[in-house]
Formats: structure tokens, sequence, C-alpha cells
């Protein structure tokens, strides 16, 4: 996912294992991306600020690719005693 260096997750691909296999639609809404960015706002520790959120391609399959920003402090928690290794965007 992303650590001291920052990094990239992409909402889209769809995986067997941890082999990617191929593409899933999923478009950026405005809900979407407030959702994202709350959820590494508030529940990451240390918060994850700074969030580059953007829509790849106009047509299905769409993809959303979310770059972290390198930070000193990781790597990122979604509890303190669990590392984050894997979130999946919520389809409305």
């Amino acid at each position: 996912m992303a650590n001291a260096s920052g990094g990239l997750i992409v909402y889209g691909v769809t995986e067997e294992g941890s082999a990617a296999t191929g593409r899933e639609d999923v478009a950026l809404t405005e809900g979407l991306e407030t959702q994202v960015r709350a959820a590494a706002a508030s529940a990451v520790m240390p918060p994850l600020l700074g969030l580059e959120v953007e829509q790849v391609g106009t047509e299905p399959p769409r993809a959303i690719v979310v770059q972290v920003p390198p930070s000193e402090d990781a790597p990122p928690l979604d509890h303190p005693w669990r590392p984050v290794w894997r979130a999946r965007a919520q389809r409305r």
C-alpha cells in the first residue's frame, strides 16, 4: 500500500490471491472522495493528510488512484496494534 516513501493505492483492479487479474469499473464521485479522505484522516494513525485522489479514464473500466505522500511516521496503522494492508472502496 504505502510506507515512509509514500505510494499509490489503485482501486478498480481485480485480484486473485495477491496477483492483479483484471479491471473493474470504479467511478470517483464526490461522496467517495470524501470517504477516502475522511478514512485517511480519522481511521489511520498517524492521520494521512495531503492525499491526491484522481479518476483514471473517462470510459469504463475506470480506476481511482490515491497518491499517499511520503511520511516520516510509517507504517500507518488502522489500529494501534495492526498495520494497514488493504482497503476497498465502497461502491454505491
